[in-house]
């Protein structure tokens, strides 16, 4: 229940298929610079990465529940932090330079000690219920509100605790927080359990986890309920079919929960498949076959690291984990 900072080296996609694919070390063999949201027993300045470690349940500014998504804006910062299991976002104004740094702005409650879904009160344009995802590029930020069903966006960095957000989508409105808006079926304006949010390139990418599908915004959007223009994972914007109505391929997902984009190929982790799906280049239409997977020795493949089996497990009623 901690966030370590640590720098990375960017390498380029390598172009082989999956079974091609060397292991290459991304973070500092030297390890992290600062770990954030561990009681360390003691003085928290006196602590290092190897101390034993505490994770507390207690919110306050230096402690974190279950942190599910982090995003450095820049090397000094701010940082971006759900702390999903006390339903808020943390930010810290400047990159922290040393152990449990308590942060300087909290979005989705009253102040640093309390916590609780939705801050134990209504759906609103500062309130949060299991945030998952953040990310952020220019001065833009984006945070998964998954449980709430949709994406808030920020026009501009909070400066204040619970400044509200400037756009919601997969709502109407800030008041929504229904699945698919309360809909029998999926639209290009609706979300369902969305855990990831990336943006790159002006566009913004959404893993509509709940709906198995990836959505994306070509401009990050200005007005609340704007529908995304590309989807991923399924043939058209209206249905939500895992692997897209078929067994496991190139075109349908199960539970997709991150993207990351490398220079123009992009990478959805797929859960549900235990495989991360890479289209070599953005799609130009829905319900493009991605170009390979990593994790699985073929499109329909669906083993694990454990025990062999045919097929993962099914999923709990929500896809939290």
């Amino acid at each position: 229940m901690r966030v370590s900072l640590a720098p990375t080296h960017l390498r380029t996609l390598p172009a082989g298929p999956q079974h091609e694919l060397p292991a290459r070390a991304l973070l500092a063999a030297g390890g992290p610079w600062t770990i954030l949201g561990c009681d360390f027993g003691g003085d928290p300045g006196s602590g290092s990465a190897t101390t034993a470690l505490v994770a507390p349940i207690e919110p306050r500014a230096d402690t974190l529940f279950g942190p599910r998504g982090a995003c450095l804006a820049a090397r000094t910062g701010p940082l971006f932090v759900s702390d999903t299991g006390h339903h808020r976002l943390l930010i810290w104004k400047n990159a922290p330079a040393g152990d449990n740094v308590p942060a300087d702005v909290v979005i989705g409650q009253p102040d640093f000690s309390r916590e609780g879904r939705n801050a134990k009160g209504d759906v609103g344009a500062a309130t949060l219920n299991v945030p998952t995802g953040v990310a952020s590029a220019g001065s833009v930020l984006a945070v998964a509100d998954a449980w709430n069903h949709r994406v808030l966006l920020w026009h501009g960095h909070p400066e204040r605790s619970n400044r509200p957000a400037d756009v919601v989508l997969g709502q109407a409105d800030f008041t929504g927080g229904l699945a698919n808006c309360g809909f029998d079926r999926p639209r290009a304006d609706t979300l369902n359990w969305c855990y990831g949010v990336a943006i790159v390139g002006g566009r913004l990418f959404v893993a509509d986890t709940g709906n198995r599908r990836v959505l994306v915004w070509d401009r990050i959007p200005v007005a609340n309920g704007a529908g995304a223009d590309l989807v991923l994972g399924q043939r058209d914007f209206t249905t939500r079919d895992e692997n897209a109505g078929e067994g496991a391929g190139p075109l349908g997902m199960r539970w997709p929960h991150g993207i990351a984009v490398v220079d123009a190929a992009i990478l959805v982790s797929d859960a549900g498949n235990n495989r991360i799906m890479v289209w070599r280049s953005l799609p130009q239409a829905n319900g493009v076959a991605c170009d390979f997977v990593v994790g699985q020795a073929g499109m329909g493949g669906l083993t694990t690291t454990g025990p062999l089996t045919t097929r993962p497990r099914a999923p709990s009623t929500c896809p939290m984990d």
